[in-house]
């Protein structure tokens, strides 16, 4: 009906006389006109098929009131702003078309509210698969597709932010392309309209999908971000990711956890593998780096020191007259040292060599008594040692005259006689005779015999198998025709012992070694070491009352063998240990070895003094003699030093390594600290080199004073083979060394033991010959293919 009238208003020409607004509203209607021979009947028919039309038509939607709206806006003429503005409200709408709140609400949201892709995007949705079963009024009239809204609410409502509708549409197309998935693949009778509360919970998913994807993005590789993002999607598309999402959201808040949507764990680890991998790449073309820039670095500061000690190198000419003016110092040193030593020993411990009738023993002595003439009050006192008896009966004969003349010098002289002791190699009988021997020649000589003394010894050393004795009888003496006597009253004539005196232990006999000479049955009697004699000395000392310029001379007429009288006063006069004694002594056996030890104690004295010559001659300053300035090379013992820390900045076997360990061995080379091996005799040369006794590459010296706390262990709790050891002594620590060559130090004593800084190892003389060593090869493992290699 509409267009029979529409075509007679065209036909009659009235179409100018229609008003616009009625004419917009029709709009362009398309429509083709034919011509029938039975006009009426085919009205009629076209009129039925209308009234059906009418009857079957389904009910119009929120899209069909927009289109609508856009049809009435279009032909409402001017003013187009504020007929937006009236049909952008929901009552105007319900108004105007008879519809319900969530109807018009639904509409005024397309108009307006929801961006207009996406109302393209539901508007060929919602042609294609109709409105009642694909989507409810209610999710677009609450907002569900307008821009700047969220579905964070609830227990989500920390995640407000990355749920809402943002001007870039991302949240919202996914969403609606996942509408459309979730329809289309769901089964026609099982098909609904997606009602608010589903489409919230959808909301909620999609948002969270899109959050923990840009976070993976954030820190994923880029150039495999694109399959992860892809596989990711398929699945959220299918809805199997939708649980995790909505459970992390709720326990979770921003950022949150990726890790918690199962579906990300795999291109996560996938993601921390590539890269840690990239990291262990990168970390290590950057410590290549560091290495190179390194090794460049100390390659340089090296080659700076090596050219700093090639600089401080002495030419050949003057180094040489160097080394002359040491030479030449050295041997003028020693002179004075040798003068000294003259001079120390004519006033202070003369020797001279008697033989058996000591004719020259008297004139000596009294030369050496004339420097100190007028000095002061001169004392004197002789000693004759027979505790191991000489078998020269002229010379026993010749010192007992000299003995006795000696007494009768002067009333402030007194006499010590030690008498034989008995030993394996004599007899009783003789023992007996030669003290016999002894008496008569006192008694006839005019010395008293009333004041036998008693000599006793103490052993603090010596182990328990010792078996000296701890005493020996002795006599002191005057001569008979003074009435008064200065040493009268010392302590070995008052009370008639003398001692305890300490006795050397066996192993520190002059000229002992236990594997090349030990000492025979005389000897271990007749030495009793230098702190003994010094004893002696100090006894006949106490009780005596001398002046500051009295004179003290010691006479010692019959020496043993090691004249150690001589090598006690000596050490004593050395060290001013007590009053200066003068000793002259007539020795008859040994005497070069015994002079030259004691010339040698009184050279060690005299070079070790401060205030004699230095014993190096001080060259002038050159640049030589100050510490040079090193950049990297160490400097120690007045000598250059490579740190071995050098070599472990780099990994072993790698190029810097080697280049380092090559410029270790050019040092050696240009730099050599140590003596190296001669081959001229066959033979190599004395190794030579530079103590180290520092700890942390010379930062700090060794404490030597250091306290040693070790744990211990009992000797039955021992269970490694032990290869070597000693047992210890009293002073000495017991010594094992185990299969594995660690060193224990114990006590295998019952008593305490203390020690003090000393030593634990050294070697003896012993004897030893250079022998040719011949092996032959079939004692030994070798293979046909490795037995040229072997020859």
């Amino acid at each position: 009906m509409a267009l029979i009238c529409l075509q007679a208003v065209k036909e009659l020409g009235l179409a100018d006389q229609i008003p616009h607004s009625v004419r917009a509203s029709f709009g362009t209607i398309f429509a083709s006109f034919t011509s029938f021979k039975d006009v009426r009947a085919q009205v009629y028919a076209n009129r039925g098929v209308s009234v059906v039309s009418t009857a079957t038509r389904v009910r119009p939607n929120a899209f069909h009131f927009r289109r609508q709206v856009i049809i009435l806006q279009r032909a409402g003429g001017g003013n187009a702003e504020r007929q937006s503005s009236e049909w952008s409200q929901s009552t105007t709408i319900a108004r105007a078309f008879s519809i319900g709140a969530k109807e018009a609400e639904a509409v005024s949201n397309l108009m307006c509210k929801v961006p207009a892709t996406v109302v393209e995007t539901l508007c060929a949705a919602v042609r294609v698969r109709g409105m009642a079963r694909f989507l409810s009024h209610e999710a677009i009239a609450k907002s569900v597709f307008n821009t700047g809204w969220s579905s964070g609410m609830v227990a989500c409502e920390a995640w407000k932010d990355q749920l809402t509708n943002k001007e870039d549409c991302r949240l919202v197309d996914l969403f609606v392309s996942r509408i459309l998935g979730d329809w289309d693949k769901t089964a026609a009778p099982l098909r609904k309209a997606l009602a608010y509360k589903d489409a919230v919970a959808l909301r909620q998913a999609t948002g969270a999908f899109l959050h923990f994807v840009a976070v993976l993005q954030s820190s994923f590789p880029a150039k495999d971000f694109k399959d992860a993002s892809d596989s990711l999607l398929a699945q959220f598309m299918e809805g199997f990711l939708d649980p995790d999402l909505i459970h992390a959201m709720s326990v979770q808040v921003p950022p949150g956890d990726i890790r918690a949507v199962g579906a990300f764990r795999p291109f996560l680890a996938k993601m921390e593998a590539a890269v840690r991998s990239e990291r262990e790449l990168r970390d290590a073309e950057l410590a290549e780096n560091l290495r190179r820039a390194d090794l460049q670095q100390l390659v340089a500061k090296l080659e700076r020191d090596f050219k700093v000690l090639e600089g401080r190198k002495p030419k050949e000419d003057a180094s040489a007259k160097e080394r002359a003016l040491d030479m030449k110092y050295l041997r003028e040193r020693q002179t004075q040292g040798n003068e000294h030593v003259e001079r120390w020993m004519a006033q202070n411990c003369q020797l001279v060599k008697v033989d058996d009738t000591l004719e020259s023993a008297a004139p000596q002595f009294l030369k050496f008594k004339e420097q100190f003439r007028g000095k002061g009050e001169e004392y004197l006192i002789c000693v004759m040692d027979f505790t191991v008896f000489p078998a020269n009966a002229s010379y026993v004969a010749a010192a007992l005259k000299t003995f006795a003349a000696l007494l009768s010098m002067t009333s402030n002289a007194v006499g010590l006689v030690m008498y034989p002791v008995w030993q394996t190699q004599t007899s009783e009988s003789a023992l007996v005779k030669h003290r016999q021997l002894l008496d008569n020649a006192f008694l006839k000589a005019g010395l008293s015999m009333k004041n036998l003394v008693q000599l006793l010894y103490t052993k603090p050393d010596s182990p328990a198998r010792d078996a000296r004795s701890l005493s020996q009888l002795g006599l002191a003496t005057f001569h008979s025709h003074f009435d008064s006597h200065a040493f009268a009253n010392c302590k070995p004539v008052r009370e008639g012992k003398l001692g305890p005196c300490p006795l050397i232990k066996i192993s520190e006999f002059v000229g002992y070694d236990l594997e090349v000479s030990k000492p025979g049955a005389s000897a271990r009697v007749e030495q009793k070491g230098p702190a003994c004699y010094d004893a002696i000395v100090n006894s006949f000392l106490d009780g005596m009352s001398f002046q500051d310029s009295d004179i003290l001379l010691f006479v010692d007429v019959v020496p043993n063998r090691f004249a150690e009288f001589a090598r006690a006063i000596a050490a004593r006069d050395l060290n001013g240990s007590g009053r200066t004694v003068h000793y002259f002594g007539f020795v008859h056996d040994e005497f070069t070895v015994n002079s030259a030890a004691i010339r040698n104690m009184v050279y060690k004295e005299w070079d070790a003094n401060p205030d004699s010559p230095p014993k190096q001659r001080v060259r002038p300053e050159t640049v030589a003699d100050t510490t040079p300035d090193l950049e990297m090379l160490a400097w120690s013992g007045n000598a250059p030093n490579f740190p071995d820390a050098l070599l472990t900045r780099f990994p072993e076997n790698s190029d810097e390594y080697r280049k380092v360990h090559d410029l270790r061995q050019r040092f050696k080379e240009q730099f050599p600290t140590a003596s190296q091996p001669s081959a001229a005799d066959g033979r190599g040369g004395r190794v030579g080199g530079l103590c180290d006794y520092s700890i942390d590459g010379g930062k700090e010296p060794l404490d030597v004073r250091r306290q040693i706390d070790l744990p211990a262990v009992a000797v039955g709790d021992m269970t490694l083979a032990r290869k070597a050891g000693c047992d210890g002594s009293g002073k000495k620590p017991a010594i094992t060394v185990d299969e594995n060559y660690h060193i224990w130090l114990g006590n295998l004593t019952d008593a305490d033991v203390t020690l003090e800084a000393g030593e634990l190892f050294g070697f003896g003389r012993g004897a030893y010959e250079q022998k040719e060593v011949r092996r032959n090869l079939r004692n030994h493992f070798c293979t046909p293919d490795n037995k040229e290699k072997v020859q």
